[in-house]
């Protein structure tokens, strides 16, 4: 899973993740879910716990449970950001970056396969800015709407913090 094929929101106030395959939309409940929304000052013990949760249903007493799956959604994927600070400061996505490195590390100690290894790091997704996954969601949004309307919609402009990840070939 990637944030190309799908997009969390909340429905009803409970989690629903949408994968996208093709132009069809499946709805997924989800019943548990990391959400990253800013770094910690600890970044050890941020990395660790998280990683024992990723791991475990049941951290502490269970070191890994392989039926447990439970995705991670960062909220700012920045590596480096500007602060006040003369030089850049490393943001969030040093965070992602530092925990998927000691993820992986501690599923290869554990034994695991790298093609498990890798489906796991999938469970990994970025949002925040926008991201591809979100100009599709938009996109089939209006073109649902503009059908109930009895509308047709034959251009898409979208604007966007990074306009490059968004062409019309793409969309």
């Amino acid at each position: 899973m990637n944030a190309d094929n799908m997009i969390y929101r909340v429905d009803d106030g409970e989690a629903v993740m949408v994968t996208r395959l093709g132009m069809k939309i499946y709805f997924v409940r989800i019943r548990r879910l990391i959400v990253v929304l800013k770094c910690g000052r600890d970044l050890f013990e941020a990395i660790q716990i998280t990683t024992d949760v990723l791991l475990s249903s049941r951290p502490g007493k269970v070191e890994y449970d392989p039926q447990h799956r439970i995705p991670i959604v960062f909220s700012n994927g920045d590596l480096l950001w500007k602060t006040q600070h003369p030089f850049p400061r490393f943001g969030q996505g040093a965070f992602k970056l530092s925990l998927q490195a000691c993820y992986k590390a501690r599923m290869e100690a554990l034994g695991l396969s790298k093609a498990e290894i890798d489906t796991r790091l999938g469970d990994f997704v970025q949002f925040g800015k926008p991201v591809h996954a979100q100009y599709i969601y938009a996109r089939q949004a209006l073109l649902d709407r503009a059908s109930d309307l009895g509308c047709h919609i034959s251009r898409f402009y979208m604007v966007a913090y990074d306009p490059c990840m968004c062409t019309s070939s793409s969309l």
